[in-house]
Formats: structure tokens, C-alpha cells, sequence
């Protein structure tokens, strides 16, 4: 039996330290999952973090619009928009998550609009997708200091300001939804499209 300074190991039932990382008896990893994954971790982080930060701001903005495109809209115009893929990486379910620098002159509700109709085109044989959508391509660099919350208050500001917009796909909810921010990612101008 473990004493107040002990637990017992869930895999030999044998009295350990504490604070003990291996099984002194059975030689068990005793670590979390997280710490025991690094990778996977990280690689959750960098999924999860953009998506909690787009569903925060779509309820927290009182000026946000809900669009849903219907039959009857007219087809918009995608021949000119163009974007530059910065850096591209796997989804375990299949599907890419990507980082993509836009022009700053395309953050109005037309281009962007047109931006979130391309990306829906583009990917949509793909069964998932998280894409973030940059006007400046320091943000790269900067995404993956953000997800250590290791950002200076400059750094912060800047890669808030250039945060224009994030789509995300994912074929076994049924979300496929792309976010604006016109005013950056903290701005209080947004827009959410669902498709």
C-alpha cells in the first residue's frame, strides 16, 4: 500500500514516488500524455489555439455578420485574387493547415469575400483545413513564437493588426466557415461566412 508520499503505479500496482517519471519496478513512462507527446501537443496547440481565438471573436463582436450563401446569390468573381502559400503542413485526418500572405489592398468585403470563395474551391477535395490568412509575411515567424506565448507587446500588436482572416474546414462536423477580421484578428470589424 502507497503512504502519503507515495502513489501507486497503474500498470504494475507497485508503490512509487510521487514525483516519479518511471516505475522504478515495472519501468513505465508515469508522464501525462502531453508530456509524453511533445509533438502531438505542439501540433494541437497549433490547431486548437487559432480555432478557440476565431470562435472568442465570433462572440465576442457585436458588429460581426453571419452570412449564409444561398442559391440565389450570384457567383462571385475569384479570377483575381492570388495568394502566396507561406508555409503548408498535415492534418492527422486528413487535409492541410496553411499559413498564406494576401496583398493588404484585398482586406475590404469584396476581396476577402471572393478570398473565402477561392479558398472553399481550392481545398475542397481536401476533408479538413485551417488556414490562416496574413497581409505581411513576418507573421510566419511570429505564429509559431504566438503559440509559446513568447510575443513581445510590439510583436503582439503587429501580428494582431496582420491577422486578417481564418478559414476553417472540417468534413465530420460539417464546419466550413471563413473568418475576416478587417481591423486585424482583436478589431472590432468582422465578418463570419458559412458555407
Amino acid at each position: 500500500m502507497a503512504d502519503a508520499k507515495q502513489k501507486v503505479c497503474k500498470h504494475c500496482k507497485e508503490p512509487v514516488a510521487i514525483g516519479a517519471t518511471k516505475c522504478p519496478h515495472c519501468h513505465s513512462d508515469l508522464r501525462n500524455f502531453f508530456l509524453r507527446h511533445p509533438v502531438i501537443t505542439l501540433f494541437l496547440l497549433a490547431i486548437l489555439v487559432p480555432t478557440v481565438i476565431g470562435a472568442l471573436n465570433d462572440n465576442k463582436s457585436s458588429s460581426s455578420t453571419q452570412t449564409q450563401p444561398t442559391q440565389t446569390q450570384t457567383p462571385i468573381d475569384t479570377s483575381n485574387i492570388k495568394y502566396e502559400v507561406i508555409s503548408t503542413w498535415d492534418i492527422a485526418n486528413g487535409g492541410t493547415g496553411k499559413e498564406i500572405l494576401i496583398p493588404a489592398s484585398y482586406v475590404n468585403e469584396k476581396d476577402m469575400m471572393a478570398l473565402g470563395e477561392k479558398l472553399k474551391t481550392d481545398y475542397a477535395d481536401e476533408r479538413n483545413n485551417f488556414i490562416w490568412v496574413f497581409t505581411d509575411k513576418k507573421l510566419s515567424a511570429l505564429r509559431a513564437k504566438m503559440l509559446k506565448a513568447d510575443l513581445s507587446k510590439s510583436d503582439q500588436d503587429f501580428y494582431d493588426k496582420h491577422y486578417v482572416g481564418q478559414y476553417n474546414k472540417n468534413i465530420n462536423s460539417g464546419m466550413n466557415r471563413f473568418v475576416i477580421y478587417f481591423d486585424g484578428v482583436n478589431g472590432p470589424n468582422q465578418k463570419t461566412v458559412n458555407y
